[in-house]
Formats: structure tokens, C-alpha cells, sequence
């Protein structure tokens, strides 16, 4: 399952050269894949998140104008 999680964290870090939001949801989605089977440390699972998130908040922030 780690494989895949950070497949997914990958893909949506490729996703995001084109298009925010679905690339934030890929790579929350994947985060979610490394986190619940994968008990790794709180700081090392947070990277791929905190990726997202700002994916996130770059398209809130462009939604706007």
C-alpha cells in the first residue's frame, strides 16, 4: 500500500502542472493511502499533505480573479 500511496502522491504532483484542484485531491487522496494501513511518524506523512493543501489554497487563491 506504500507503493501505491506514493504512486498517487507522484501522479498528482504531474496532474498539478495543469490543473490545481484535481492534483490537491490526488494528492490528499494519496497521503490518505500512506496514512491509515502505514503507521509511519506524523512528520514524515505530513509532506505529501502539506503539498496539497498548498495546491489547494493556489487554486482557491486563482478562483478568485
Amino acid at each position: 500500500m506504500l507503493n501505491v500511496g506514493f504512486f498517487v502522491v507522484f501522479a498528482g504532483c504531474v496532474v498539478g502542472w495543469f490543473k490545481e484542484l484535481a492534483a490537491s485531491l490526488i494528492i490528499l487522496g494519496g497521503t490518505a493511502i500512506i496514512v491509515i494501513p502505514v503507521a509511519l511518524p506524523l512528520s514524515i506523512s505530513m509532506f505529501p499533505a502539506l503539498v496539497g493543501l498548498l495546491y489547494l489554497f493556489v487554486h482557491l487563491i486563482g478562483k478568485k480573479k
